[in-house]
């Protein structure tokens, strides 16, 4: 099982700085293109790392007491109980059994395959009455109903009826859509054909599921095993929490503001490419995959960017109060405990891939997280 403390300690020591905005989509930079971020102030592999050593952190934050860090056994069980009820979540999932529905009428959250053809219905600028639009018109497409993102009405149409059916529905493109400004506020028909239909049969969690698919015989020692394993995590992310949220910032060193406008300037040049690959304002981009104004958005990612770095400073403050240092010796046995741990082939595969301050980042974060959980208090 994944530790979130080892994934906190080493996002923390290789400074992957994560803007917290989640889709369904996946972000990635167009290959064989700089960008000016790239060039001028930016990518980050080309950017020269921060010298910590150049920066005496006592001038720029003013650490609250990180030691003997009180925090609430409430909020530890409710994190250890909400990492169960996603474990059997995920258990229930990765064992769903895919039926064909054959007699009975679709409902919501079956998956239907389907052929449409959409014309127009009315007379309206740039369209005449029953022509076929544009993009109207597909075979074969699977739909999970209730899920599939077209236009309303759409699966709503296609529930009730059985597989082998054909027959019409009525839509109205909203006003505010964005892929065709024409089909704004235009009613249509679509002609459907449903071809066939499946329903996602989810299994009920019992002592036969987990016996069947894990190393434990009953839901009580699954449970019990996750609970056990999330518990000292939840409790460092916590105490780390309250550390960073107590902690005073005086001001942040003119180097940290520097990268924090260049990241910032990459992370929106990324975002702003893959809008307009989607035929998308960077706008409307964000409203849409993630509910927020592109300004909102703006925000929020020089917050993340911002609240990385403060971390790191945490971090290296702590380090240097208390004179934290890895020997030769750890190092070394650092080196092989990681290869193993994070499923490398070889000590050479695992050096390739990561530097020797990375790694003695990582070890140093260990220490530090062991300190402030092991001094910590649960009330």
């Amino acid at each position: 099982m994944k530790k979130l403390k080892s994934a906190l300690i080493l996002s923390l020591a290789i400074c992957l700085l994560c803007i917290p905005l989640t889709s369904c989509v996946e972000f990635i930079k167009p290959s064989g293109k700089e960008t000016e971020s790239d060039t001028e102030s930016g990518d980050p592999a080309a950017r020269e790392p921060i010298d910590w050593n150049a920066i005496d952190l006592s001038e720029y934050i003013k650490l609250p007491k990180y030691l003997g860090v009180e925090i609430d056994k409430a909020d530890i069980d409710k994190i250890c109980d909400d990492a169960v009820l996603n474990a059997i979540e995920g258990l229930k999932a990765n064992n769903v059994v895919t039926e064909e529905v054959k007699d009975r009428p679709l409902a919501k959250g079956d998956t239907a395959d389907i052929d449409f053809a959409g014309f127009i219905d009315g007379d309206y600028e740039g369209f005449s009455n029953g022509e076929q639009f544009e993009n109207g018109t597909a075979t074969g497409v699977p739909l999970k109903l209730g899920y599939s993102g077209y236009i309303a009405g759409f699966d709503d149409g296609i529930v009730g009826h059985k597989v082998g059916e054909s027959f019409s529905i009525s839509c109205t493109f909203p006003e505010d859509y964005s892929s065709e400004v024409k089909l704004r506020g235009v009613k249509v028909r679509f002609d459907i054909k449903i071809n066939y239909a499946t329903v996602d049969v989810v299994p009920e969690y019992n002592d036969k599921l987990v016996s069947e698919n894990t190393e434990f015989k009953t839901t009580e020692e699954y449970s019990d095993d996750i609970r056990n394993n999330t518990f000292p995590d939840a409790k460092t992310n916590l105490v780390w929490e309250k550390i960073v949220e107590e902690t005073e910032v005086i001001k942040y060193p003119e180097v940290i503001e520097i990268a924090v406008r260049a990241e910032e300037q990459e992370a929106f040049e990324y975002y702003a490419e893959y809008a307009v690959s989607m035929g998308m304002s960077l706008n409307d981009f964000f409203v849409a995959n993630f509910n927020m104004t592109e300004e909102a958005a703006k925000e929020e990612i020089k917050e993340s960017i911002r609240n990385g770095y403060l971390s790191q400073m945490i971090f290296r403050r702590i380090i240097e109060l208390e004179e934290i240092s890895v020997s030769d010796e750890e190092y070394e046995a650092g080196i092989i405990r990681y290869v193993e741990e994070f499923n490398f082939s070889s000590v050479e595969d695992f050096l390739s891939v990561a530097t020797e301050e990375q790694i003695r980042d990582q070890l140093l974060g260990e220490k530090v997280f062991d300190l402030i959980t092991d001094n910590a208090i649960v009330k």
